[in-house]
């Protein structure tokens, strides 16, 4: 897991290089992914190739919207998505996203939701064939 996190990190820092390297957070992420899953009864599903890990996914369900226009929304969130590079375009994220949307209808979740970096065009991709649609895009602008 901690390959796959920093990888997936090294790789959001190539798009958006004010990114720390994963080997700065990798720790701290593992930390946040277990309180996580803790708080919002979520779960880590891991995929294995001859029997080392490929990739992970992190799904969250009962989560509530901190918003108030979004009138307390309840919704699941796939938070953490990677396959290692070396396993890419055999299907594996694919079917952990299959697996987390079965956990999360399972759980009685209703609504799925994932985010992307803007650049990351393969997981832009891939998103959008297993149906999910853009929600809500943050802009940034730097003022230094």
């Amino acid at each position: 897991m901690r390959a796959c996190i920093m990888e997936l990190q090294d790789h959001e820092r190539m798009i958006y290089t004010r990114l720390p390297p994963g080997e700065a957070v990798v720790d701290d992420c593992i930390q946040h992914m277990l309180e996580q899953c803790q708080q919002y009864d979520g779960r880590i599903i891991v995929a294995e190739v001859d029997g080392a890990v490929a990739g992970f996914i992190t799904v969250l369900n009962r989560v509530v919207s901190e918003r108030p226009d979004d009138g307390k929304l309840e919704y699941g969130l796939i938070s953490d998505l990677v396959v290692l590079d070396g396993h890419r375009d055999q299907g594996i994220g694919q079917a952990l996203i299959g697996q987390a949307e079965s956990h999360a209808k399972g759980s009685g979740v209703e609504w799925l939701r994932i985010g992307v970096i803007v650049g990351n065009s393969a997981a832009e991709h891939l998103y959008a064939s297993l149906g999910f649609s853009p929600w809500h895009v943050e802009h940034e602008k730097r003022l230094i």
